[in-house]
């Protein structure tokens, strides 16, 4: 049970650091134990100490149910946290819809005005989504939620917005790797003002070819979704419509504008512009950065290479001389070795034509049974032998075997119908059923395997 607990505290602590970026676990697991780890009363006290220098708290707050990550988030937030993306992101809060915000003790009041409500919004939400982790079902599958937000957006909108097809995960990765904005819509099918924006903003062609101007990735998911309830719940967004600018800071990916509630489409590119223009600098020096260093790396690789070449020129020279001499070697070696076997499969053959030759069983003497075989070798040498019906073909074998002019392995294969006669593995079968006829005339084929 106490692990259990401490697990609980490990993935409330990770989640904070993501959400608020602090980065000092003492301080903020003391935070944590101040608000009796309360994830989102010391969230919303660790923002207003970085904004305001001020605490929203003065005491721990009651609270009747614990509100830890649902499970599955904090998997996800936890596999992230070591090397991905999800909960990697940084929030600075720059841009909402409306206008900008202010600090001080108007922001003091407004989050003390606001805070009941999130919180009883978030510990819905977070106990919903709780219960939804323990039902039995399938395995979360974030691009099949996402595809699934899109598909319904075309038929819906009648319109082929440019979303990625990919998880969160997967689309910040993409906007780090390319150093390139990201935007993230939030999608709640059952807000008012959410027809109207998808028609008259998002599905808009000026809204198109303003992200293909600025080269904007565009991300959205439904909030209803388990991929979008991941999302949501890393972003924090209380209203909707609900789009997030995202960008490459240092070496975490930050939200640099969030835009809460309807937003005209003219007000919201001009906002964007905005945003675009005070953070786009620190991607060009990012971009810069990269590129100087893969120009350095290029250098280095060239020089490293001229440097291999001459090295590997003395080496190569030194090489071949003791390659020569090493195929002088084997090649001598081969040859005594080759000499040996033949002479070692000389003496075999010659042993096991002897052996045939006396294991040959006798010639009948009389011909009413004996069945008189005509066998033509490769040299045309004839060899003409009786053999009773009830020798097996083996004996065959063995008289053309222990003939001199054969040295090397053969089939014996009969003219008409022309077929390879082959013994089995006892010898067999016995002349007779072979139903060659009394005289028979067969031929010596050299295998070519």
């Amino acid at each position: 049970m106490a692990d259990e607990e401490e697990n609980d505290r490990e993935s409330i602590l990770a989640h904070f650091q993501e959400v608020t970026g602090m980065t000092d676990s003492d301080q903020s697991r003391r935070l944590l134990e101040t608000h009796n780890w309360n994830l989102e009363s010391s969230v919303q006290d660790a923002i207003a100490i970085q904004e305001t220098g001020q605490p929203v708290f003065t005491m721990p707050p009651m609270q009747p149910f614990p509100s830890p990550p649902p499970p599955a988030i904090s998997s996800e937030l936890r596999s992230r946290s070591r090397g991905g993306a999800l909960g990697g992101v940084e929030d600075e809060r720059v841009l909402r819809a409306g206008g900008s915000r202010t600090t001080g003790w108007w922001e003091w009041l407004m989050g003390w005005a606001f805070f009941p409500v999130r919180l009883i919004i978030s510990t819905i939400n977070e106990l919903t989504q709780l219960i939804r982790n323990r039902l039995p079902g399938p395995a979360a599958d974030p691009l099949r939620d996402v595809s699934e937000f899109i598909a319904q957006f075309q038929r819906d909108y009648n319109s082929n917005v440019p979303f990625m097809d990919s998880s969160y995960g997967d689309a910040l990765e993409v906007a780090k790797k390319e150093l390139k904005f990201l935007l993230v819509y939030l999608h709640s099918a059952g807000h008012e003002d959410t027809p109207t924006f998808c028609r008259e903003v998002l599905a808009s062609e000026e809204f198109h070819l303003f992200l293909i101007a600025k080269n904007i990735l565009l991300f959205g998911v439904d909030v209803n979704s388990e991929e979008g309830a991941r999302v949501s719940y890393i972003l924090r967004e209380s209203r909707y419509p609900f789009l997030s600018l995202i960008m490459l800071r240092g070496s975490r990916m930050t939200v640099v504008g969030r835009f809460e509630g309807y937003t005209a489409l003219p007000s919201l590119i001009d906002r964007l512009n905005q945003l675009i223009m005070i953070n786009e600098p620190e991607l060009i020096v990012l971009r810069t950065e990269r590129e100087q260093r893969t120009l350095d790396q290029q250098i280095r690789r060239e020089q490293e290479e001229e440097y291999l070449k001459s090295l590997q020129a003395d080496q190569e020279k030194a090489r071949k001389r003791e390659e020569e001499q090493q195929r002088a070697r084997e090649k001598e070696e081969r040859e005594r070795m080759r000499e040996m076997e033949e002479e070692k499969n000389r003496k075999q053959f010659l042993l096991e034509k002897e052996m045939r030759r006396n294991r040959l069983p006798p010639e009948p003497v009389s011909d009413s049974d004996a069945i008189h075989f005509v066998i033509r070798l490769p040299n045309s040498t004839r060899l003409e032998r009786k053999f009773s019906p009830s020798d097996l073909l083996q004996s065959l074998y063995d008289l053309v075997y222990s003939h001199e002019d054969i040295n090397e392995r053969f089939v014996l294969v009969s003219n008409y119908p022309r077929q390879e006669v082959v013994c089995n593995e006892d010898g067999g079968p016995s002349l007779d059923a072979l139903n060659l006829g009394k005289k028979c005339l067969l031929f010596v084929q050299y295998n070519t395997d």
